[in-house]
């Protein structure tokens, strides 16, 4: 991580408003870049003087649209580079037809897809496969039941007791 110190020799070349004797404040910096993007785009923003400092320290390289506005404007210089700022992510650009997507777009529609395939559960909800355990298997496990109390409803792998099942039924529908 290297520092900006492009922003900070700028901010320091400008002086105070408030002490003109001394250079412009990272608070004052701030202060005057929520303003000019108040003025300018009815958008408030929360810059503040350690946001500014991480700017400086190069923590943050690329700070959002509206704040690389304001700070060009208020600092008077032209574009980003003039306040040290680089991109840190490059887009791929498709080398093909403009109609053709990128390979990498493919690859993450379908690593999406394993994903989303993944998260989605093998049954619904308010079915119960096989069940696993019994109730003596839940009662060890210390898993109560909401109905009555006792052990045998909170695992959904748990074999429900008879006069469970629909009340466990109506919940997991409740909940499904």
């Amino acid at each position: 991580m290297s520092s900006n110190d492009t922003l900070r020799q700028i901010r320091l070349s400008h002086p105070s408003r408030i002490r003109p004797s001394r250079p412009m404040s990272r608070r004052e910096l701030a202060d005057l870049v929520n303003q000019y993007v108040w003025d300018n785009f009815q958008q408030r923003t929360g810059l503040d003087e350690n946001y500014i400092g991480k700017l400086e320290r190069g923590v943050v390289r690329w700070p959002n649209d509206l704040y690389r506005t304001g700070l060009r404007a208020v600092l008077g210089v032209g574009d980003d580079a003039d306040l040290g700022f680089r991109p840190t992510r490059i887009i791929p650009r498709p080398t093909g037809a403009a109609d053709e997507s990128p390979a990498w777009t493919t690859s993450m529609a379908v690593a999406s897809a394993s994903v989303l395939d993944a998260m989605t559960p093998a049954a619904p909800p308010h079915r119960i496969g096989q069940p696993l355990l019994d109730c003596s298997q839940v009662r060890r496990r210390q898993l109560t039941c909401g109905i009555c109390g006792s052990r045998c409803l909170r695992d959904r792998r748990a074999r429900v007791q008879p006069e469970h099942q629909s009340a466990q039924q109506e919940m997991l529908e409740g909940h499904g």
